[in-house]
């Protein structure tokens, strides 16, 4: 859809918005590149890579966002070839992030900015590049964080159809941003031990910092994964808990009322000489009966706590 360029001292950056088929063609008749990397920026990478050429490399980065209409979380995709004095990054979507740090960076190349063997390397971009976005990711690692902490107080204070749905929900998001999160910590470790010769020496330490940024994110996110795991095995003992408790209310409360139901049903039939069937207030007397035995069974119970 749109390429743009700009150059500061010998570094070349190339962004690819919202690539197309006339890019592909482009990067591949200009820049030679293999023809399933082009295949790849035309399409959706299922997991990000890393592939290593004589004279370039070529990366695929997923970086989760959280799409609060549809409650989700999703990934934007970022392709980056990265030769000795370029970077061309792709994309199939408009990366907010990115292009914050696209307009930054242009910004610079309009001041006079003195020649830095280091800043000056398609390394030390992609490096800044990478920073940027998953720094960006951060906040919804924080985010899921605070859903936890809240989760943990619901499912104590209410074991409701709420907080089982909630808890499913939230263990969903979890896991796909665990999934999201992981294989980057791979690809960011492979730059650190397979830096090539056109990235500077010193970038190890940088690339590294971005990889220690990626784990800790992973750390995070699989102690939320086993915590939610253990607030899900909590709230189906409450449940079960709670369901023993009504259903051993029920059982004596059946059981206070079955010596009422056997005297009401002997009384119920029509014989001469039953106790109290002709005392004035036989009624009555019958009625404090059956209302003492069920009292009586009901304390008894209680005693016991079974209610």
């Amino acid at each position: 859809m749109s390429r743009e360029v700009v150059t500061i001292n010998k570094l070349t950056w190339m962004h690819v918005e919202q690539v197309n088929e006339d890019d592909a063609k482009f990067l591949r008749e200009h820049y030679k590149f293999h023809p399933l990397d082009i295949k790849d920026c035309l399409g959706v990478t299922q997991r990000p890579k890393l592939d290593i050429y004589p004279r370039y490399i070529f990366l695929v980065f997923h970086f989760p966002y959280l799409d609060e209409g549809k409650r989700k979380v999703r990934v934007h995709e970022l392709m980056v070839f990265a030769g000795r004095h370029y970077l061309i990054t792709v994309t199939n979507e408009v990366l907010p992030s990115l292009k914050k740090y696209w307009t930054s960076f242009v910004s610079k190349s309009k001041r006079a900015v003195a020649y830095d063997p280091l800043k000056n390397n398609s390394g030390y971009l992609l490096y800044k590049i990478l920073d940027t976005m998953f720094r960006e990711s951060l906040p919804i690692v924080d985010a899921m964080g605070e859903k936890v902490s809240d989760l943990e107080e619901q499912v104590y204070a209410d074991q409701g159809r709420d907080t089982v749905y909630n808890l499913a929900y939230l263990r969903r998001k979890i896991f796909k941003l665990r999934r999201i999160l992981e294989p980057q910590a791979q690809i960011v470790g492979k730059l650190v031990v397979n830096r090539q010769e056109f990235f500077s020496r010193d970038l190890e330490a940088y690339f590294d910092d971005v990889h220690d940024l990626v784990e800790k994110s992973v750390v995070a996110v699989e102690s939320f994964r086993d915590t939610l795991e253990g607030l899900h095995e909590t709230n189906q003992s409450l449940i079960s808990q709670r369901t023993n408790d009504t259903i051993k209310t029920l059982t004596v409360i059946s059981v206070a009322l079955l010596p009422l139901s056997v005297i009401t049903g002997y009384y119920g039939m029509n014989v001469v000489g039953l106790p109290f069937a002709s005392h004035p207030i036989g009624l009555l007397i019958i009625t404090v009966v059956l209302v003492a035995m069920f009292l009586g069974v009901i304390g008894i119970a209680r005693q016991r706590r079974l209610m």
